[in-house]
C-alpha cells in the first residue's frame, strides 16, 4: 500500500474500533471521517470506514449482544426551556474544552522540550497521576475515582447522586490525570476522558443550575459538547449520544450543545496531528479563470522514460512535489519521488514512468472558473495538480494549490489598492 492507502486504512481501523467499543457503528463511521481535519471530512475513507464500522459492530454484538453501553433514562422528554439550557451548557463545555486543549498542548510541548530522558518524563507523569488519585481518595473516599476504567465512571455518574462539589473536584483531577498521562509521553486516546469530563460538567450543570430531578439529559449534552469541542467532531459527538442513549429525545438538545461548544472552542483541539485541508475552499465566485492563474511552464515527463531518466533529467533539476506524466501530448497521470522510492534502485534503468504513475490528473480548459479548479483539486487524494489543456488536448498550463493562494492574495491586494 502507498501512503494514502495506509492513511485510509488507519482511519477505517479507528472507526471500526470506536464502533465496537461503544456499540455505535454510526459514531465510528462519522468520527473516522471527521477526525483527520478540523474543517472538512476525509471523503476518501467513506466506503472503507462504513464497511469496517459495520463489520466490527456486527461481530461484537453477535457475541456480547446489542444492549447500549450506558443506561440512560429512555423515557425522558425534553421541554422548550431545555434547549436554552443546552446552549448554555454547550458554551460552558466549549470554553472548558478549549482551556483543556490549550493546556494539554502546552504541557506536551514542554515535556517534549524538557532536556531529561524519556523514562524520567514518564516517571514524573506517573507520579502526577498517582497524586491526583490519592488527593481525591483522601478527600472524598473511593466511591468515585478519577483513575481506572472510564466506562465504569460513566455508569457511576449516571446511577448515583453525587454532590456538585465532589463532581467538580473529580472533573479537575480527571482532567489533570488525562493531561499528565498523555502529555508526559504515555500512550492512549482522549475520546473517553473527554466523554467523562463532559458528563461531569453536565451533571453539575443539571443539578446545581437547572435543578432538574433527572440529569441524564444534561449528562448526554455535556458528553456531546465536550467531545465536539475537544476533538472537533460535532457530528460524531451527536451520533454517539443518539446511539448510546437509544432514544431520539436527547438528539436535538445534544445537537444544540455540540454546535455551540464547537463554535465557542475556536480551533483548539487535543489532536496534535489534526490539520486543515491543504487545498483552499471558496465561499463565493471570485471571477478568476484557469488561464489567469496557471503557470505556463509545464514540467513533466514522458511515460516511456525510465525512472533513472526521470530522476536525472527532471526531478533532480526541479523541486516540485509531483509532475504530470504524458504519452505524447496527452496527459495520463502524475508521478512523484514517493512513487520512485517504492521501486528498488537496481530496477530504475528498466522500469518505465508509466508503470508506476498514478492516473488521477484532473484537466480543465483555460476558461474554467476557479471554483471548478478547486473542486477538482479537492477530489484528488494525493497529487493535487490540475492540468490546463487547449482545444486540441495539448498542455497549456498547470495549477497547484500555491498558484491558487498566490492568485487570491494578489486579487485581494488589488481590491485594497483600488479601494
Amino acid at each position: 500500500m502507498n501512503r494514502a492507502d495506509r492513511q485510509v486504512m488507519l482511519i477505517s481501523g479507528a472507526g471500526a474500533g470506536l464502533a465496537a467499543v461503544f456499540r455505535a457503528p454510526l459514531t465510528g463511521l462519522v468520527f473516522a471521517l471527521e477526525m483527520p481535519f478540523r474543517d472538512d471530512l476525509a471523503h476518501e475513507a467513506l466506503l472503507p470506514s462504513l464497511i469496517s464500522s459495520v463489520v466490527a459492530y456486527s461481530t461484537l454484538v453477535a457475541i456480547l449482544g446489542s444492549e447500549p453501553l450506558f443506561a440512560f433514562n429512555r423515557t425522558l422528554k425534553f421541554h422548550d426551556i431545555d434547549l436554552v439550557w443546552a446552549a448554555l451548557l454547550g458554551l460552558i463545555c466549549g470554553l472548558a474544552a478549549m482551556a483543556f486543549s490549550i493546556t494539554f498542548r502546552k504541557l506536551r510541548v514542554f515535556m517534549i522540550k524538557l532536556p531529561i530522558p524519556h523514562l524520567l518524563k514518564l516517571l514524573l507523569g506517573g507520579l502526577g497521576v498517582g497524586l491526583c488519585g490519592l488527593g481525591f481518595v483522601t478527600m472524598f473516599g473511593a466511591h468515585l475515582f478519577p483513575l481506572g476504567p472510564d466506562y465504569e465512571v460513566v455508569r457511576n455518574l449516571l446511577a448515583n447522586d453525587y454532590p456538585s462539589m465532589i463532581v467538580l473536584f473529580f472533573f479537575a483531577t480527571k482532567a489533570a490525570a488525562a493531561m499528565l498521562t498523555l502529555g508526559s509521553g504515555g500512550v492512549g486516546a482522549m475520546f473517553v476522558p473527554l466523554l467523562v469530563l463532559g458528563e461531569a460538567l453536565g451533571r453539575v450543570f443539571g443539578q446545581s443550575i437547572v435543578h432538574a430531578q433527572a440529569v441524564d439529559l444534561y449528562c448526554a449534552i455535556g458528553m456531546a459538547a465536550f467531545i465536539a469541542a475537544g476533538y472537533k467532531t460535532p457530528l460524531a459527538a451527536v451520533a454517539f449520544v443518539a446511539e448510546t442513549t437509544g432514544t431520539p429525545a436527547y438528539l436535538i438538545p445534544a445537537l444544540i450543545g455540540a454546535a455551540v461548544a464547537y463554535a465557542a472552542s475556536g480551533e483548539a483541539s487535543v489532536v496534535v496531528s489534526q490539520r486543515l485541508r491543504q487545498t483552499p475552499k471558496l465561499s463565493q465566485p471570485v471571477g478568476l479563470r484557469a488561464r489567469e492563474i496557471m503557470r505556463t511552464q509545464v514540467v513533466g515527463v514522458q511515460a516511456d522514460a525510465t525512472l533513472q531518466e526521470f530522476f536525472a533529467n527532471v526531478a533532480a533539476n526541479n523541486r516540485h512535489p509531483a509532475y504530470p506524466v504524458f504519452k505524447g501530448n496527452r496527459a495520463i497521470g502524475t508521478i512523484s519521488l514517493w512513487e520512485i522510492a517504492q521501486v528498488p534502485g537496481s530496477r530504475w534503468n528498466s522500469v518505465k514512468v508509466g508503470e508506476v504513475s498514478r492516473g488521477n490528473l484532473a484537466q480543465v480548459d483555460p476558461d474554467a472558473d476557479l471554483r471548478e479548479v478547486v473542486r477538482l483539486m479537492n477530489q484528488q487524494q494525493r497529487h493535487r495538480l490540475v492540468l490546463v489543456t487547449d482545444s486540441d488536448g495539448a498542455p497549456a498550463g498547470l495549477i497547484t494549490p500555491s498558484d491558487i493562494v498566490f492568485a487570491l492574495s494578489v486579487d485581494d491586494e488589488a481590491e485594497i489598492a483600488a479601494g
